[in-house]
């Protein structure tokens, strides 16, 4: 039983935590669906009333009329209103203050031929069925509620044993109330989620399928706070069209879900990890990351892959993309500077990783050109020859100036590329420029022949 009450609480502190727009629509529903049930209830009461006092409203019944109609008006506007979890919450507890309220004045204050009924025990019990929240946050509206009938009641000057039993008696039985719909919601949650999980997960490696990565992904990256950092990190299997040819589709797929277990074992639960499609995957690492874990935890899924071994299959490889955000760039954003990672690590000859970092790009008025050299001379040189009207941004290696041009994108007027550069080919770098539009649509000098050309107008 107590695991049970434990698992119940459990789940419904994940429906109050990850699904409040949810039961905010929901509320709002049940809050209409309150003001016309109290309203009916109410009304078939006064009208029973007005019939046996020959045709006369008590006083005491006339205020509430208003107050009711002022509630009725509104409901209407609930219909079309898109309101958030705490705004619900509010309007459920001032409508019940005000209602509750009106019926403790009925219940308290009689008129001399009126007989005594406690209409206050049935309504409150309403807001038990019609309004869910945080145990805490029910007890204490509850609470208020039932406060302010046994102030009326001592106002009155009829406080007594049987006043107290009515306002506290309803109170706890609120709580079973409570319960019962508590698990009512969270036995649907609970279906909801398996259904979820049925729908949002790749069947072949259990990750996350393409759609319901990109949901996760977003909502965390428009919700995560101001100056949190993330790491986007796609993954594609190297020359996996091959694998398929060569060893069959059945070990092509038992490779695809080796995969995924590689990426489970590496990343952590917080983070998610989907299948996006064929043999791409990607992972969003949340708060913390940092590239010291990004290296160790890619270099491990490198190695794991590699020795994975299926039938004469073996020798696995997967190119992977990296961009660290601290920036707090959008979903989409941040895709297309990891995307351009990934191509870098392609065209280095795949089989590694490429981590890029984000920066807060300043917007300019002026023109900007990018100089990428490892030569502090080249990058002076080619300052002098476009003059003081441009921004320069300077990058001293090819994977920092990919980045940043990547970054900047068409904010750039021109590039000026040293293809001359350590560690990587001039045939590596022109293949990763042939892969990015970017570079069709700004405008690329080659630095040493820009400088040769120079020298030679020069010496003419």
């Amino acid at each position: 039983m107590l695991d049970d009450i434990r698992e119940r609480f459990n789940e419904a502190g994940r429906l109050f935590d990850f699904r409040q727009e949810q039961l905010a629509q929901s509320n709002t529903h049940m809050l209409r669906e309150a003001i016309l049930h109290s309203g009916v209830i109410y009304f078939v009461l006064l009208v029973l009333k007005f019939i046996s006092h020959l045709y006369r409203i008590p006083w005491t019944d006339a205020i509430m009329v208003p107050v009711y109609i002022f509630f009725f008006n509104q409901r209407s506007r609930l219909a079309d209103a898109e309101l958030s979890f705490k705004q619900v919450r509010l309007y459920s507890f001032v409508f019940f203050l005000c209602f509750l309220t009106g019926i403790s004045v009925i219940d308290l204050f009689p008129v001399s031929d009126t007989p005594k009924v406690a209409l206050f025990p049935i309504f409150l019990l309403i807001f038990s069925v019609y309004y869910m929240d945080r145990f805490s946050v029910i007890a204490a509206f509850e609470g208020v509620y039932v406060l302010v009938y046994e102030l009326l009641a001592v106002f009155s000057g009829q406080f007594n044993e049987a006043r107290l039993y009515t306002g506290v008696v309803p109170y706890i039985v609120s709580f079973a109330i409570y319960w019962s719909v508590l698990g009512i919601y969270t036995e649907e949650r609970r279906d909801n989620r398996v259904l979820e999980e049925k729908s949002s997960k790749d069947g072949l490696t259990g990750l996350l399928n393409k759609v319901s990565a990109e949901e996760e992904m977003r909502h965390y990256m428009s919700h995560r706070k101001e100056g949190s950092a993330c790491a986007m990190i796609m993954l594609d299997f190297d020359n996996f069209k091959h694998v398929n040819d060569a060893y069959g589709h059945k070990i092509g797929d038992d490779a695809l879900r080796k995969f995924g277990e590689i990426l489970r074992r590496n990343f952590r639960t917080s983070d998610i990890l989907g299948r996006m499609g064929g043999d791409e995957f990607m992972v969003l690492a949340r708060e913390p990351v940092s590239e010291d874990f990004l290296i160790k935890q890619l270099n491990s899924v490198l190695m794991e892959l590699a020795t994975a071994r299926f039938g004469d299959a073996k020798g696995f490889t997967c190119s992977i993309g990296v961009a660290i955000d601290p920036q707090g760039y959008s979903f989409e954003r941040l895709y297309q500077v990891c995307d351009d990672a990934l191509y870098e690590a392609k065209a280095r000859g795949k089989a590694q990783y490429i981590i890029w970092s984000t920066k807060h790009i300043v917007p300019q008025t002026n023109r900007i050109i990018y100089i990428s050299s490892p030569v502090k001379e080249h990058r002076e040189a080619v300052k002098k020859i476009c003059g003081s009207d441009y921004i320069f941004i300077e990058g001293k290696t090819a994977t920092e100036s990919f980045n940043d041009i990547s970054l900047y994108g068409e904010k750039l007027e021109a590039i000026y590329f040293d293809f001359d550069q350590p560690g990587i080919t001039v045939s590596q770098i022109r293949e990763y420029m042939n892969s990015r539009p970017l570079y069709t649509t700004v405008p690329v000098h080659d630095i040493k022949l820009e400088l040769y050309e120079h020298k030679d107008q020069a010496g003419a």
